[in-house]
């Protein structure tokens, strides 16, 4: 038995797959180094530190990657890495008991994941779901151009079990008045030695995508701790909120709380890595009120 089927069984039996087999739709692997594996650099590629349900039923930290339509998870077991490549998903499954998890399904088996929290197993089910979407809808397009067309083309809105969800809302008592909050609050780097504002940047959209992604919309440069889509600032009905994308190892702080999401107020601390910014507001808002900030316990090792 040569090397790569050793380690073809190997992963099997980590996986609790008993009828793992080759197939055009997954890729098995045992790797010797991830240098050059992912697209780090670019703005198209998803990727965090989620956990996948092992042989034992406990949860595993894996690296997940989605890129070019392709889901990747890499993972270590005594030393060694090990690669899947999931090229042919055919849908997402949600959790009714356990909200941070989510299962994909391929031709031939389901893989169990499990993310920080409710808001990150959102954002990577509507990422998921959505490629499915864009996958089957190209397919069709292509199907009916080769057959020289059709009259009746079957439908492509998403069908039952694919649907986009909708993050949850925390409950607020905060109050902003006065002009509208947009191109009116900011965001800036604050210097812990002398207290200096920096790069203070003016929230101009309704989603502010913080991260190390040239994409983003305030950029974290210099700091390896800080993931390409950290975090992201929302604001919803005139209030803004701080909301993790649950992407980095170790999270979105606010004012020192470990938070998933939650309603930010002017003057309140953002760290994200080792950077600390500030959100403010213009003096054409006023703000009044207070606000229960909602967190969760980092009860699971997610380091790979």
């Amino acid at each position: 038995m040569d090397e790569k089927q050793e380690a073809f069984e190997r992963m099997a039996v980590l996986i609790n797959q008993e009828h793992l087999t080759m197939n055009l739709w997954e890729v098995y692997e045992e790797v010797d180094s991830t240098t050059g594996m992912f697209p780090s650099t670019s703005s198209k590629c998803q990727q965090s530190t989620l956990l996948l349900q092992m042989y034992d039923q406990k949860w595993r930290p894996v690296q997940v990657t989605l890129y070019a339509g392709e889901l990747q998870l890499l993972f270590k077991e005594k030393s060694r890495m090990f690669r899947i490549i999931l090229r042919s998903v055919l849908s997402i499954d949600v959790s009714s008991t356990t909200k941070e998890v989510f299962v994909v399904n391929t031709p031939s088996h389901s893989f169990q994941l499990r993310c920080r929290h409710e808001i990150a197993a959102v954002d990577w089910v509507n990422s998921l779901r959505t490629q499915i979407r864009l996958r089957d809808k190209t397919l069709l397009q292509q199907f009916f151009s080769f057959a020289g067309g059709s009259r009746t083309q079957p439908s492509t809105e998403p069908q039952c079990g694919s649907e986009l969800l909708s993050p949850p809302t925390p409950e607020n008592s905060y109050k902003y008045s006065g002009k509208p909050l947009l191109k009116n609050c900011w965001v800036g780097i604050v210097n812990e030695l002398n207290g200096k504002i920096k790069n203070k940047k003016k929230i101009k959209k309704d989603t502010f995508l913080i991260g190390r992604s040239g994409s983003a919309d305030f950029i974290v440069k210099k700091d390896p701790y800080v993931s390409r889509t950290q975090c992201k600032i929302s604001i919803v009905d005139n209030i803004p909120y701080l909301v993790d994308m649950g992407q980095s190892v170790k999270g979105t702080f606010l004012n020192s709380t470990y938070v998933t999401q939650a309603p930010i107020a002017p003057g309140d601390f953002l760290t994200v890595g080792r950077t600390k910014l500030v959100f403010g507001i213009t003096k054409k808002v006023t703000f009044s009120g207070s606000v229960k900030k909602f967190s969760i316990d980092e009860d699971t090792n997610f380091k790979l």
